[in-house]
């Protein structure tokens, strides 16, 4: 009896801690959604220095962004095409495109960008490992 008991004890708390892993998982998942939309709506209000904010690179230091090459540039539509997590809810992949004008060349242009985001253990948050999207093309 007293043997079921501790079985039942041991099973109990085993679903308690893979339900709080559930739930933090699903937590991130929630998180990844709204940090990329939060991006998206920094890139279509072309606040570019905040957007840089989100930007952390897990290797090396992260490429310089030109400013003011970047105030010619009109985001006129960002949209999410895919976003695909990985199975540790702590990788995802996020593809998007941008369409833009530039008001020196007088054209739109449209640029796709597949994202790398990561998630911060230590400022529980996602981070983007790469840049801003290069307008030049």
């Amino acid at each position: 009896m007293r043997r079921t008991l501790v079985v039942a004890v041991v099973l109990l708390i085993s679903i308690a801690l893979w339900g709080c892993a559930t739930v933090e998982r699903s937590g991130r998942v929630d998180s990844l959604n709204r940090t990329v939309k939060g991006f998206a709506a920094l890139m279509l209000w072309e606040d570019f220095t905040t957007a840089q904010t989100f930007i952390g690179v897990r290797e090396g230091t992260p490429k310089e962004v030109d400013l003011d090459y970047l105030q010619n540039i009109q985001i006129t539509d960002y949209d999410i095409l895919r976003i695909a997590l990985n199975e540790e809810k702590n990788e995802a992949t996020v593809s998007v495109s941008i369409s833009y004008y530039h008001e020196y060349l007088n054209r739109v242009s449209t640029v796709k960008q597949k994202q790398v985001w990561w998630y911060d253990e230590v400022e529980e948050g996602w981070l983007m490992d790469g840049e801003l999207p290069d307008f030049r093309s």
